[in-house]
């Protein structure tokens, strides 16, 4: 008997199919069309299972070890009292630190939400005010009413992302127009704001440094995975459908990069233990209040400022809006719960019509749209577009 050769290894997958095909036909199970059709069902349920069975483990491990690596930290600093969830506000706020500049001790932090707590915290301190504007212009204008503080730097990083230089007043249109945008400039401002939020916390001895270990192996592996998945794609092609296998590849994928997202952000130093389950704690008190229609803040911290921590720990835009609309503050209401298309000066709305361009040219989808989320929309259009340019 001959020994398989490399082509009979490249069809294995279509030959195996073709007798499990012939299994069922021999069965009397079904006729030869249907037990083809079956037999190419089944094997494509093969490929996927093992496409996102690979990336699945993959993300458990790094799940389960960003666990343990936590459950360390939090052990290290030892046996503490927990501030009770039932406290007032002020007590549940981190002494001493504004909320963006103890964000990064919430893993898996997105600088989206430090970006829009930091210009809500300017917001907060008269240093940037929003305006009404135009339709034509994106129905917002910032200014910018004074500096930041010199040591601010993360307050700094936000106005530069917002204001070109030297301007103290600018239309959202201005803001969002990808046409004077350069890689080098964009670049600059998302990586520099990134690493002030974290930087920030480390210097505040909140967190260690990511030492990125973490970030390379995940990188190696993605690199391995696409280049290993692409051959399989090739291979089992023999057996399914092209375009099943280019989907299952590109899927599995893109849940791998994803999957990036469980990777420990930062290892929390003893004082940081202690800043992060206080977040913690709030976090679930300002969900309850936002269920139960509570009135947020005291006479030790606003509503304002307990806004800018929700949003840091995640908060949902609807929970937000409860928030906001049980504040008693209008200027919070018209931030954070007014839809932006309804709340116009004049009173006038947008048609439907109106109302689809202005989403299609400033990229914003989903629910109502507030000035937070606008305000969001902001980091996120130039970190979506800088990522476009650096895959071209």
């Amino acid at each position: 008997m001959d020994s398989p050769s490399l082509l009979d290894l490249f069809y294995l997958p279509e030959y195996l199919r073709e007798a499990l095909a012939e299994a069922l036909v021999r069965g009397e199970l079904m006729s030869y069309e249907v037990a083809d059709t079956v037999s190419t069902v089944v094997f494509s349920l093969v490929v996927a299972a093992i496409y996102f069975g690979v990336v699945g483990i993959v993300a458990w491990g790094m799940y389960r070890r960003a666990h343990a690596e936590e459950a360390l930290d939090r052990a290290a600093a030892g046996s503490h009292r927990a501030v009770s969830v039932d406290a007032p506000w002020h007590k549940l706020v981190p002494n001493g630190f504004e909320a963006d500049l103890c964000a990064w001790v919430v893993n898996d932090q997105g600088v989206a939400r430090v970006f829009v707590a930091t210009v809500l915290r300017l917001l907060r301190a008269g240093v940037m005010e929003i305006r009404h504007a135009s339709l034509e212009d994106g129905l917002m204008e910032f200014v910018l009413r004074g500096d930041p503080d010199c040591a601010d730097e993360l307050g700094r990083a936000a106005t530069d992302l917002i204001f070109p230089e030297g301007s103290r007043r600018v239309y959202l249109r201005e803001v969002m127009d990808e046409s004077v945008w350069t890689t080098e400039v964009v670049g600059d401002q998302i990586y520099r704001f990134a690493g002030l939020a974290e930087s920030s916390c480390a210097k505040a001895g909140l967190i260690d440094p990511d030492d990125g270990h973490a970030s390379e192996r995940h990188n190696r592996f993605s690199v391995a995975f696409v280049l290993m998945g692409l051959v399989g794609a090739i291979w089992f092609s023999s057996a399914v459908p092209s375009p099943v296998t280019i989907v299952v590849f590109i899927a599995s994928s893109v849940l791998l990069a994803l999957s990036q997202r469980l990777i420990r952000t930062r290892a929390l130093a003893p004082a940081g233990v202690l800043v992060v389950e206080r977040l913690e704690t709030l976090a679930t008190r300002l969900r309850a209040a936002a269920d139960s229609g509570e009135r947020i803040g005291d006479a030790g911290v606003s509503a304002a400022e307990l806004i800018e921590y929700a949003v840091v720990v995640g908060l949902r835009a609807q929970e937000l809006a409860r928030l906001a609309d049980a504040s008693g503050s209008a200027s919070l209401r018209r931030l954070v719960s007014e839809p932006l298309f309804n709340s116009e000066a004049d009173g006038i709305g947008l048609s439907s019509k109106e109302l689809a361009s202005y989403r299609r040219r400033f990229g914003i989808v989903g629910g109502k749209t507030t000035r937070c989320g606008v305000i969001a929309r902001i980091y996120d259009r130039r970190d979506e577009w800088y990522r476009e340019q650096m895959s071209d």
